[in-house]
């Protein structure tokens, strides 16, 4: 019988990308904590070489690594094929919550004033193209758990299927306050990639009106990307994004979100 939705806030099935380090692992980590959960699939492009969630596995065996590389079409349908698979029973084939999270945030090349191409072509194919293209390919898995909840008895108690795309302050045009030289490594590139993630969200939850989808702002947290200097930790606010994630309603598809409510695109 499938779990109620105070039992699984985020649903029985979850695909986190990008799941092997920074703010990845973290979701991973704390989604480990989650109840209801039947399977968290942990997306990385190298899951040989991915130790920490390795560890995970041996003590978690709800956790599977899954290997997707965004930037790579023939990678992200085999990660769909190995994802199928694994969900079983009929109850499973559904993916409940789905969390776009691989990006990337060169040193180089994604300047003003000395731009490369390739640089700003690297950011958009994975931060932006490899979100669409992720999201896409696993529709029909989210479709079917949405169809199992609509099927449901009880449809005001079943838990809404999620799309959950990390965006990001930087990409917030109406809150454009650094200049390019100011960004982390003078990197414009990133932030540019972020607001067309977050256009991409709006898209979505107009295109697809049985999905939640939103775009969450997680912060600026000490990680590989965000920088030894970030003034909070991914143990401090990830807590806080999955409680926000586990609460999310119909009315709230289509926004740009922090730790805890709707900002400013």
């Amino acid at each position: 019988m499938p779990s109620s939705p105070s039992s699984a806030p985020l649903g029985a099935n979850v695909l986190v990308t990008g799941a092997n380090r920074g703010i990845g692992l973290g979701i991973v980590k704390e989604i480990l904590k989650t109840d209801g959960i039947v399977n968290l699939f942990a997306g990385c492009r190298n899951p040989s070489q991915a130790e920490e969630l390795k560890e995970l596995t041996k003590c978690h065996q709800i956790l599977k690594l899954v290997k997707i590389d965004v930037s790579c079409d023939e990678s992200i349908a085999n990660a769909v094929v190995e994802v199928r698979k694994m969900l079983n029973s009929e109850e499973e084939k559904g993916l409940h919550t789905l969390i776009n999270n691989a990006g990337i945030l060169e040193k180089e090349g994604g300047t003003l004033l000395a731009p490369d191409r390739a640089a700003y072509l690297r950011h958009f194919n994975v931060n932006v193209v490899g979100t669409v293209a992720t999201t896409a390919a696993f529709l029909p898995l989210l479709r079917k758990a949405a169809a199992t909840n609509s099927c449901q008895k009880e449809q005001q108690a079943a838990p809404v299927v999620r799309v959950v795309n990390i965006g990001g302050a930087l990409g917030c045009i109406g809150k454009v306050f650094l200049k390019p030289s100011e960004c982390p490594y003078q990197n414009m590139a990133y932030g540019m990639s972020k607001a067309a993630v977050h256009h991409f969200n709006k898209m979505f939850s107009i295109d697809q009106p049985d999905f939640v989808s939103v775009a969450i702002h997680p912060g600026w947290l000490a990680t590989d990307m965000g920088g030894t200097t970030a003034p909070e930790t991914v143990e401090e606010r990830i807590p806080q994004v999955i409680r926000l994630i586990g609460t999310l309603t119909m009315a709230d598809s289509g926004k740009l979100m922090d730790h805890e409510k709707e900002i400013e695109p």
